[in-house]
């Protein structure tokens, strides 16, 4: 079976959990960059010790890329060896299933309507939020923004708008989200698992908290309400999208 037809749902264990999040975007890329300059620090021992973090920040747009596909890759590795229950959660066959195994009709119904809707509302709040509390760059902003400068932007469309996507809701309304045997997920699991993806990304001011956990409620409820994460993905795949090409037409 597939990993996008989906394995029979069960629940997660501990083991399951600690090897996807090790393998995720939150550490992996972490891993990926710690690995990459100690090689470089092998390779090159002749250098002073500024010079070494500048030849190494040179490698940064090199370094996420590996570091995000490499998640990705891994994490898909781990779901289909592991056969964890993660995408096509309903169990739906090829006839049911609209466009994207695992979402029906009714679900494209919601999500036309929810994602635009949601997005602009959100937006409008966190536009208010900035105006009543200040401004300030968001830390994972400024990180892709640096990325820009040495970046080609095929590799930044991998990282944003593919990679990210996919291997956060793996993880978030993943593993975490849906992690036992039922679809049925409360608000109290919805919010704290917003709540953590929101701290992952390092919120340093509250427009930033209200950016990435209201990120993280949106995207889980979608989920909850179609009960998969394919949906999870297609809203968090059109926001980074969206962001994606403010950010190409800035650049």
């Amino acid at each position: 079976m597939k990993m996008t037809e989906g394995y029979p749902l069960r629940k997660i264990t501990i083991g399951e959990q600690l090897l996807m999040w090790l393998a995720s975007p939150v550490l992996f890329p972490l891993i990926t960059s710690v690995l990459v300059g100690i090689i470089y620090g092998v390779m090159n021992t002749g250098q002073s010790p500024d010079e070494l973090l500048e030849g190494i920040g040179s490698l940064d747009g090199l370094i996420s890329f590996i570091g995000f596909t490499g998640s990705l890759l891994v994490m898909a590795l781990i779901i289909t060896v592991k056969k964890i229950p993660l995408m096509n959660r309903k169990q739906l066959s090829r006839n049911d299933s609209a466009g994207v195994r695992g979402l029906t009709k009714e679900d494209w119904k919601f999500l036309a309507w929810f994602v635009p809707v949601s997005y602009v509302l959100f937006n409008i709040g966190g536009t208010i939020l900035e105006i009543v509390m200040g401004g300030g760059e968001l830390v994972n902003q400024e990180a892709v923004e640096a990325l820009v400068v040495d970046t080609p932007l095929w590799m930044l469309f991998i990282i944003i708008v593919i990679a990210a996507p996919l291997a956060e809701e793996w993880l978030f309304r993943g593993v975490i989200f849906f992690r036992n045997e039922h679809n049925e997920i409360s608000w109290t699991t919805l919010i704290v698992t917003s709540i953590l993806f929101g701290l992952v990304h390092i919120p340093t001011t509250v427009v930033a908290a209200y950016t990435y956990i209201g990120m993280g409620l949106l995207f889980g409820y979608a989920a909850k309400r179609t009960q998969s994460v394919e949906a999870a993905i297609f809203f968090h795949f059109v926001n980074n999208l969206i962001g994606f090409i403010v950010l190409a037409a800035a650049g």
